[in-house]
């Protein structure tokens, strides 16, 4: 009954938020209107505002909304890697979490049933309700407390931004390492649509569709789809059975209303399905777990098999709804954004990584979460400026975990959080900008436990505030040229452990960064690089210490890291038919003091003792020294028809699972190919996609336990073919 009240509150509330919201920008109505119809003319502008304006982009750049304004890339001073959705279909990007391989320094690791993005060495290690990765994710202006669409693809995608670098003044909330903003099409004014099937190996079958166009003077609306199932490429060596499958589907509606030249409403709403056990299939790495020892016990050691001994499931549902007001107010722009979000999953698997029952875990999470946020941006001379507020409330349970059948925890974490900010920029000499930027944050959590073994449940809260300042020096060589010295702040929200009950919650997250960087773009050639020197502090992870003789693992915040690298892009159109691409990433990472980190010592006779140990010293988990990427897309005209033939080459030195550097995940190249022909029409498209053609086998993760190191297996070589119809 609690669980169904929190629920209904949550409704209610986002119910008020869009009346709020509504209420609001008509609330300005009267001055819109009279300041739209005495707004300056852009081209009388006034010396100054010209020299304080952007230029426009020119055909072809992708508008970047990095500081919560649109200008161009070159503009921007932040790392962006901004990439179109005919530039992600050149590149063979079929979903999202292959923005690995063409993103330089951005990794997205799967591990098990959560999504854990990590840029220049930012990520998390903790997961469970009430945490959120510290990379913040964007879906058309929306931030996702809990992307899940990081893992299926978009049949509707327009394009992709990934933030280097702390966005604590402009992103606020757990945009510690970055950000990922990710852009669908809206709703057009005339009828368009296109459908596509596909069949590829493991028997994939892939289906998507879009359509748009209008309904009403003023309103538009869209309608997307996307279906996905693959029998997966992991055999249980137990049954014979395939059990590591993928099955997932997507659906998203938009309704656009422009309500006059200088008010628009849009209400968009998705329902995503996701059963994707191929994420938590594993295999035994090493001859030491406890089933090796143990007479009777199949065990799989070889690449892609199995022997789990129970079904692995990994189910989500996710439904979403958006609604943005936006208002020109002549001086600026007011914009409103509501969102509710349902998620519900279920998860089992085997964690002792062999036929024997010594660790089948289940557990179940149950996560409400509204966002408010509203942003007023726009430009006074020669200043551009933006304030900003947002709030958040999630409710979050995991009604219960398991072990071997036994539940063991019902826990429930409330968060509500609030924050405000202020960023500007001003044009204080002909090619000189400056900016400054401030952010102030308030959290709270409350963890209510109950262990389900007779002893009293427990309840704590904990509430923390954070400030977050930015401050940009930008010198504009030309329109096409800049360059750039910035200091910021990020952040990542205090934290609970849902599987550890009882233990205090860890602090906020802190990183100071400093970065230079450069950008040039013109005719078709574009080029940027950067430096940068992070201080992270406080970060939180799982440690272990002994007490009483037991290991004990506990959530907290350890020591200091450094972090410092370099970064370069280069993109070239060589001509109307050949396009060149390469960018690289050199990141050195390094544990400044962390004591307690794991180390899995073998046992004689078969599994492994946690052991804390000095960690200091240590590369920082996930963090390869250096990621890259070269690409090419040759595109030729036949007669009416066209040949569309490109290709990536992706290469990540050797990175490690863990703070003591023993579970290593080894160097490795991946290479994808893509090739397309088009009708003369250019209503039919014929597509195949061949993804690490080289066939090279690597691995996805380590999910080690007391009784083995267990792996899971990144995908090796896949084909698929599609057929498209435009309309």
């Amino acid at each position: 009954m609690a669980s169904l009240e929190a629920v209904e509150r949550i409704r209610r509330s986002a119910l008020l938020g869009c009346g709020a919201a509504i209420t609001t920008l008509l609330g300005f109505s009267s001055i819109a209107r009279a300041q739209v119809t005495q707004a300056p003319n852009p081209s009388a502008a006034s010396p100054a505002e010209a020299a304080s304006a952007s230029p426009a982009p020119s055909g072809g750049e992708i508008v970047v909304t990095a500081e919560r304004r649109e200008a161009r890339v070159v503009d921007t001073p932040i790392t962006i890697a901004a990439l179109s959705s005919s530039q992600l279909k050149q590149k063979g990007v079929t979903g999202v979490l292959d923005l690995t391989k063409v993103v330089s320094g951005l990794k997205l690791d799967q591990y098990g049933g959560s999504v854990f993005p990590a840029i220049r060495g930012i990520t998390t290690s903790v997961s469970g309700v009430g945490v959120s990765s510290n990379v913040a994710v964007y879906l058309d202006g929306f931030y996702l407390a809990t992307p899940t669409v990081l893992n299926f693809e978009f049949p509707d995608v327009d394009n992709v931004q990934v933030l280097k670098g702390p966005q604590g003044t402009l992103f606020g909330r757990n945009a510690t390492g970055g950000a990922i903003l990710l852009t669908t099409r809206d709703p057009t004014s005339h009828p368009e649509g296109e459908v596509s099937l596909g069949y590829g190996t493991y028997d994939e079958k892939v289906a998507s569709g879009f359509v748009s166009g209008p309904l009403a003077d003023g309103l538009t609306a869209s309608l997307s789809a996307s279906y996905r199932h693959s029998d997966g490429y992991t055999r249980n060596i137990v049954n014979g059975e395939k059990d590591g499958f993928y099955n997932g589907w997507n659906i998203r509606g938009k309704l656009k209303y422009e309500a006059s030249d200088w008010l628009t409403f849009k209400l968009e709403a998705d329902h995503t399905y996701i059963n994707d056990p191929m994420s938590m299939v594993y295999r035994v790495q090493g001859t030491n777990s406890t089933a090796d020892f143990t007479p009777g016990a199949i065990v799989a050691h070889d690449p892609y098999d199995t022997s789990s001994d129970i079904p692995t499931i990994l189910r989500r549902k996710v439904d979403g709804v958006y609604f943005t007001a936006k208002a020109n107010l002549g001086f600026a722009t007011l914009a409103s954004l509501t969102s509710y979000a349902n998620e519900r999953d279920l998860f089992q698997f085997d964690f002792d990584g062999s036929s024997l029952a010594n660790a089948d875990f289940a557990y179940a999470q149950r996560v409400q979460t509204i966002t408010q946020e509203v942003i007023l941006a726009g430009t006074t001379g020669r200043l551009q400026w933006s304030v900003g507020g947002f709030y958040l409330h999630q409710n979050g349970r995991m009604p219960f975990a398991a072990v071997d059948g036994f539940p063991y925890v019902d826990d429930r974490v409330l968060t509500k959080s609030y924050a405000g900010y202020v960023d500007a920029t001003y044009n204080i000499l002909p090619k000189l900008y400056i900016t400054g930027g401030v952010r102030y944050s308030h959290e709270a959590k409350q963890f209510d436990y109950d262990l389900l073994d007779g002893t009293p449940p427990g309840r704590s809260s904990r509430g923390w505030n954070s400030v977050t300042p930015r401050g940009v020096v930008r010198y504009q060589f030309n329109r096409d040229t800049s360059a750039y010295a910035s200091y910021s702040k990020g952040f990542a929200a205090g934290v609970y452990s849902p599987f550890s009950p009882g233990q205090d919650p860890a602090n906020p997250e802190k990183l100071d960064a400093y970065e230079v960087g450069f950008k040039h773009s013109e005719h078709g050639f574009s080029f940027d690089a950067a430096a940068f020197y992070y201080k992270y502090r406080d970060m939180q992870f799982v440690s272990y210490t002994v007490v009483d003789g037991e290991t004990v693992s506990i959530l907290k915040n350890v020591g200091r890291a450094n972090i410092k690298g370099l970064e370069a892009n280069v993109r070239y159109q060589v001509n109307s038919i050949l396009s060149l691409n390469a960018g690289g990433a050199y990141t050195r990472a390094k544990y400044n003091d962390f004591q307690g980190a794991p180390s899995y010592q073998a046992v004689v006779g078969g599994g492994y003792a946690i052991v804390p140990i000095d960690a200091s010293g240590k590369m920082l988990i996930r963090t390869p020294k250096f990621t890259g990427n070269a690409g090419f897309n040759i595109h030729y005209p036949i007669g009416r028809s066209a040949l569309d033939f490109g290709g990536n080459f992706y290469y990540v030195s050797k990175s490690y699972d863990d703070a003591a550097n023993e579970l290593e995940i080894k160097q490795h190249a991946l290479v994808d190919l893509n090739a397309s022909v088009t009708s003369p029409d250019g209503l039919w498209k014929l597509g195949v996609v061949a993804k690490n053609i080289l066939n090279k086998h690597y691995l996805n993760y380590w999910d080690p336990s007391g009784d083995a190191l267990l792996v899971n297996d990144a995908p090796p070589r896949t084909v698929r073919v599609t057929l498209t119809r435009k309309f």
